[in-house]
């Protein structure tokens, strides 16, 4: 009997217990629920904060780089309107207004004089040993001076083709033949036709 008061009252203070750590294990899952909700919720709240700052960042970068860019083509549309301006001043005779533009153009003039003098004392042959000295040491501004050579020949043949059909007063403009390539020796000791057909 003793056994069974024991039990009894080991069992009455057992139940109590449980129910009580039931209750608080609830609790406090209702509290954990409760947190993550919030904790969730902030993340979420943060979240958006800062997509909001990005995205306030991102068009504030936008807005500052517009603003640089047409802060620079504005400089660069006045420095072109400067040049403009000093290259008339040069060609009306103003060198005092032509700023820097008039110490280029005598620079310019001054290489020119140096080419005919150098032209003047070498000949032919001279010109060709500077200009074969210039290809071997520039390679790349040499064929770049050679593209840009041709190109203005060519627009300058094209134009003179041009006025010479609007003088004549026919409207049709025919092509111009070339001779047919002669096997012969070309300037740089090539065979005319070997060079045409590489």
């Amino acid at each position: 009997m003793s056994n069974q008061t024991s039990t009894t009252t080991a069992g009455g203070t057992s139940a109590p217990n449980t129910e009580k750590a039931k209750q608080v294990a609830g609790e406090v899952g209702d509290q954990a629920k409760q947190v993550a909700s919030e904790a969730k919720e902030q993340a979420r709240q943060v979240a958006g904060d800062i997509k909001e700052q990005a995205r306030d960042v991102l068009d504030e970068a936008r807005s500052e780089f517009r603003q640089q860019a047409e802060s620079g083509t504005k400089r660069a549309a006045e420095g072109i309107r400067t040049l403009g301006s000093q290259i008339e001043a040069l060609r009306d005779g103003r060198p005092a207004d032509a700023g820097p533009i008039a110490g280029y153009a005598d620079q310019a003039r001054r290489k020119v004089e140096e080419v005919a003098t150098r032209l003047d004392q070498g000949g032919l042959d001279g010109m060709i040993a500077d200009v074969s000295r210039f290809a071997r040491r520039r390679p790349g501004l040499f064929l770049l001076a050679c593209t840009g050579a041709g190109f203005a020949v060519a627009r300058l043949a094209r134009s003179q083709a041009g006025s010479a059909a609007e003088s004549s007063g026919s409207s049709a403009t025919r092509p111009v033949s070339l001779p047919p390539p002669a096997a012969t020796a070309g300037p740089l000791g090539l065979d005319a036709g070997a060079s045409a057909l590489a």
